[in-house]
C-alpha cells in the first residue's frame, strides 16, 4: 500500500490498519508532513516498509524526529529522498545510493 497527503487523521488511520493487516507500505507524506509531530513522524517510521521524500521533506523529518537520514533508513526497508534535477538518493540501512536523474 501507499500513503500519500490526505486528511491527517485519515493517514493516521490509514497507517494503523496497514501495519495491522501486516500489509508493507510506503509512506509519502509530501506536503502534508509539516502537519505531524515528531512523535507522529516517528510511529509512521516504524510502521512503514518505505519512506518517499524530497530534500526539503527529508530534512524536516529528521529535525521533528531527531534521527538522521542514515538512521531513518535503518528503521525501515528503504528511504529515497528526491533531489530535483540531481536525481535522487536511495537509502537502505544507513547506506546512501545516488541515483542520477534522466535527461
Amino acid at each position: 500500500g501507499i500513503i500519500a497527503p490526505d486528511g491527517r487523521d485519515a493517514m493516521v488511520q490509514h497507517a494503523e490498519q496497514f501495519s495491522e493487516a501486516g500489509i508493507p507500505f510506503i509512506f509519502d507524506p509530501g506536503q502534508h508532513l509539516p502537519r505531524f509531530d515528531g512523535a507522529a513522524l516517528r510511529d509512521f517510521v516504524g510502521k512503514a516498509s518505505w519512506i518517499a521524500v524530497n530534500d526539503y521533506e527529508g530534512k524536516m523529518l529528521s529535525d521533528r524526529t531527531g534521527w538522521d537520514t542514515a538512521e531513518i533508513s535503518r528503521k525501515v526497508r528503504g528511504l529515497i529522498v528526491t533531489i530535483g534535477a540531481q536525481g535522487s538518493e536511495v537509502w537502505i540501512d544507513g547506506v546512501k545510493t545516488h541515483v542520477p536523474a534522466v535527461a
